[in-house]
C-alpha cells in the first residue's frame, strides 16, 4: 500500500480528523473503531461519478467475504436491514475471485468535515455489526 491519494480526497479527510492510508489507485482506507475491541475498515473511493448536477463519491465497508455463493440468512438479513438504514444499501461485489458482501453509501464528493466523520464512522459500525452477527469474527 502507498501513500497515494486523490488530493481532494485526502485534503477532506485531514480537515475532517480521519486518520487514512491510500492504495495505488487513489482511494482511502480507514480503520474505524466500533467498539468492544473490534474494528473495520471502510474505504472512500478517489473516483466520483455524475448524477445531474451532483457529484457523487463511493463509501463502503465489507461485512462478509466468501469463495462460493453468500449464505440465503446473509443475504436475508442484511436486505431485511436495507428498509432502515438512513442511507447506504448492502451490495455485493466480486474481486479476485471472492465475493463481498459490503455496505455501501453513494453520497455527495464534498461533505462537511464532521458529516463525513459522520458517515464513516457509520459505514464501519453497520458493517462491523453485521460481520459479528454473520460470522463472530473481525476479520473485515
Amino acid at each position: 500500500m502507498t501513500n497515494v491519494l486523490d488530493d481532494r480526497l485526502a485534503s477532506a479527510l485531514r480537515s475532517a480528523g480521519v486518520p487514512f492510508e491510500g492504495d495505488d489507485s487513489g482511494d482511502a482506507q480507514i480503520l474505524v473503531s466500533t467498539g468492544n475491541d473490534r474494528t473495520q475498515k471502510v474505504y472512500v473511493e478517489a473516483a466520483t461519478m455524475a448524477f445531474g448536477d451532483l457529484e457523487l463519491r463511493r463509501l463502503y465497508s465489507a461485512a462478509y467475504m466468501s469463495r462460493d455463493d453468500l449464505p440465503r440468512r446473509a443475504i436475508d438479513f442484511v436486505l431485511a436491514q436495507n428498509r432502515d438504514a438512513p442511507f447506504g444499501a448492502w451490495a455485493t461485489f466480486l474481486d479476485g475471485g471472492e465475493l463481498f458482501l459490503v455496505f455501501e453509501a453513494k453520497l455527495p464528493a464534498v461533505l462537511s468535515p464532521d458529516t463525513l466523520r459522520d458517515v464513516i464512522q457509520f459505514v464501519g459500525q453497520t458493517a462491523d455489526d453485521v460481520e459479528s452477527t454473520l460470522s463472530m469474527a473481525d476479520n473485515l
